[in-house]
């Protein structure tokens, strides 16, 4: 009615003008909003409408023009609407909604992103997919939605499955020349035909916008050049000018929480986000620290993040394979961990293992305490040596074996807890030189032969007592027995007689030596030096070691002559009262004397220890003369 009567008043004023104002004469044309009796007084293009000119609309032509058309000079003219009309940059043919100019797909090619997805109802990015930034409504939900900009008008969306349908006001349809804004946009008319240097009022001062003015430049209208519409932003504004603040934000609307924060309304975050008021940062935030429980306390989306939970984990030890879950609040554990869901662990036995799975090895069993070994063995460490039982490392099986056969030393060299312990011969071995036989003196920690005839080889003898040395003396080995006897120099009665001597040692016990020696009965001088045969073998003891005899055989090594004896004599220098006897002899035949015979003799010298006598290295040396 208001916009009827101010229609009035402004045409009553140029009547008014024009009856008052003088003629001036000429063919001057009136312009736009002029007064005028007919078209011929209007500028071209324009009619004479109710006594004004103006452009002529689709139904001053005969007939009337179409919705894509315009009348000029009387006649139709199509209208080629611009390929990009809504100004974004992207033509009809690529922009899912080429009426809305923060509608447009992402030009990843020159780095471009789509347009802003708000939570409307439409694909604002042209992805296809309608929302899907956004959260969840409530169904039966509803919100404001549209705009009363030019010929759209405000309208209600409806949740229904999570998401908002259409808008039921009236949207933008595509801008014709009807001096209105058909497509919503501040802009009237823009794009199509005019007359350049043509005015028109436009815009609007709902929300951040402010009026301007359009000008009509190379025969079309330009855009209207006020504070136009931006795209809308989550700031307590109305920035696309709509008649709604944050709309396609849900700002206002309840909802839910994520994790353990409960319902509240959505609120801005940033300019392009919301939040839940009672998430965190939001203006009731319920948000609290988060604790390992199953449940997303810090409302980030996720529950126990900061305790990495179900991610797969190695237990401790020779726990396996599982996955990180709360053991409590406070503690995150792998499930196969003492405790866990999956526990592997066992009672821990000592095999160098964590099989208790506690982060120690063989913790119960003091595994590496210094300690010393049993005996001789000495230092070393404590380690396992089966699943229940310890040892010293340096005893015996242990890592560090310090244990040795047992030896004749008062140690325990086996490290059994027992001192010099088993066979002598072993405890003595290595035997020394000529030894077969020992005993361990535990009183002392030596070794003793304590029976030479026992102890030593055949023919060998310890007369020292030097266990060292063994058995250091040994039989000659020659003249032990009257067959093998050592031959001595034949000693003969000739020219004063003759001497022989022969030294040894009796060793071992039960040692003898044999000699074998002839005394030559010489015939030459007996009748002429003496008258008699000084044929006289003496055999005796230069020096006697105790208990040290001789025997003597005559001519054989079964005749004994002479036993257990020091001396013997065997002669043929003498007569005896029988007339036995060759002194005074004659080598013929004369009365009172007896023949002188060579009468040769073998002797057998058995030299030997009596039993019962101690065996020592004393040499023994006997003498044998003849004829002395």
């Amino acid at each position: 009615m208001k916009e009827m009567f101010d229609a009035a008043i402004l045409s009553s004023a140029i009547l008014l003008l024009a009856m008052l104002s003088p003629s001036c004469g000429g063919d001057a044309k009136v312009g736009p909003g002029g007064f005028c009796e007919n078209d011929a007084q209007c500028e071209t293009g324009l009619i004479c409408k109710q006594n004004i000119c103006v452009e002529p609309g689709t139904g001053d032509c005969n007939p009337a023009c179409k919705d894509d058309e315009v009348c000029r000079d009387g006649t139709c003219v199509p209208v080629n609407p611009a390929s990009d009309q809504d100004g974004d940059g992207w033509s009809s043919t690529d922009d899912c909604d080429d009426l809305d100019p923060f509608t447009h797909p992402a030009d990843d090619q020159n780095g471009i992103p789509g347009g802003f997805e708000y939570c409307d109802g439409k694909d604002n990015d042209c992805d296809g997919v309608t929302d899907e930034d956004c959260r969840a409504c409530h169904d039966g939900d509803t919100q404001d939605c549209g705009t009363d900009m030019g010929e759209c008008t405000p309208g209600v969306q409806t949740c229904s499955a999570g998401v908002y349908g259409e808008c039921s006001g009236q949207g933008p349809v595509a801008e014709k020349s009807d001096g209105k804004d058909n497509d919503c946009d501040g802009s009237i008319d823009e794009g199509l035909p005019c007359d350049s240097g043509q005015t028109q009022s436009c815009g609007t001062d709902i929300g951040e916008c402010s009026p301007g003015q359009q000008e009509c430049e190379e025969g079309k209208w330009g855009l209207c050049q006020g504070l136009m519409p931006a795209p809308e932003a989550c700031d307590g504004k109305d920035n696309d000018c709509d008649g709604l603040i944050d709309d396609g934000f849900m700002i206002g609307q309840t909802c839910d929480g994520i994790g353990e924060c409960g319902v509240g309304t959505y609120e801005c975050a940033m300019q392009d986000s919301i939040r839940c008021s009672t998430e965190p940062g939001g203006s009731l935030d319920q948000s609290a620290q988060d604790i390992c429980n199953g449940l997303d306390d810090d409302c980030d989306g996720e529950a126990d993040e900061s305790f990495n939970i179900g991610a797969t984990c190695t237990g401790t030890g020779l726990c396996g394979n599982g996955t990180i879950e709360c053991l409590d609040q406070s503690t995150a554990i792998c499930s196969s961990d003492p405790g866990g869901s999956g526990d592997q662990s066992k009672l821990d036995v000592c095999d160098a293992y964590d099989n208790d799975c506690d982060g120690q090895t063989d913790e119960d069993f003091g595994i590496g305490t210094a300690c010393n070994g049993e005996g001789a063995c000495g230092p070393g460490q404590i380690e396992c040596a089966t699943e229940d039982s310890t040892r010293c490392s340096s005893n015996p099986g242990g890592s560090q074996d310090n244990s040795q056969a047992e030896h004749c030393d008062g140690l325990d060299n086996d490290c059994d807890g027992e001192t010099d312990e088993g066979n002598d011969i072993d405890l003595c071995s290595p035997l020394p030189p000529h030894v077969v036989g020992a005993i361990c003196n535990q009183a002392g920690a030596t070794c003793e032969i304590s029976d030479p005839a026992l102890d030593c080889e055949l023919g060998y003898w310890d007369l020292n007592g030097d266990y060292d040395d063994g058995c250091e003396l040994s039989d000659d080995g020659e003249g032990n027995i009257c067959g093998d006897a050592t031959g001595l120099q034949d000693v003969s009665d000739f020219g004063g007689g003759g001497i022989e001597t022969a030294t040894g040692q009796l060793v071992p016990a039960g040692d003898e030596d044999w000699y074998q020696i002839t005394g030559i009965d010489n015939l030459v001088d007996d009748e002429g030096v003496s008258g008699c045969d000084s044929y006289n073998v003496h055999i005796s003891f230069l020096n006697q070691p105790e208990g040290v005899v001789f025997d003597v055989s005559t001519d054989s090594c079964t005749e004994s002559s002479c036993t257990l004896s020091n001396q013997f004599e065997f002669s043929t220098n003498f007569r005896d009262a029988g007339g036995i006897g060759e002194c005074p002899c004659s080598m013929t035949n004369e009365p009172g004397k007896n023949t002188c015979d060579k009468e040769d003799h073998v002797f057998y010298i058995r030299v030997y220890r009596l039993a019962g006598y101690p065996v020592t290295d004393e040499q023994y040396e006997i003498q044998i003369t003849n004829g002395i």
